[in-house]
């Protein structure tokens, strides 16, 4: 935490504790969607991209997230 926050940084972690902790001490946290949509939004991945890996992470590795596909997070 300390690295980031000394280099006005983001925090990138999808654990619930230490998002916490996080946005306690004043930190910028950052999770997969997050991540996702930053990318979109710099152009480095299109939506439908997004929305590939966001599927394989529910489908193949359990991943929890509210929404399906990155259209509901905007």
């Amino acid at each position: 935490f300390a690295l980031a926050d000394a280099h006005d940084g983001r925090l990138l972690t999808d654990d619930g504790d230490a998002r916490a902790f996080a946005k306690d001490q004043g930190l910028t946290v950052v999770g997969s969607v997050g991540v996702l949509l930053a990318a979109i939004d710099a152009g480095k991945i299109d939506e439908a991209t997004a929305d590939e890996w966001l599927s394989t992470w529910i489908d193949d590795i359990g991943y929890y997230v509210p929404y399906r596909t990155i259209s509901e997070y905007r």
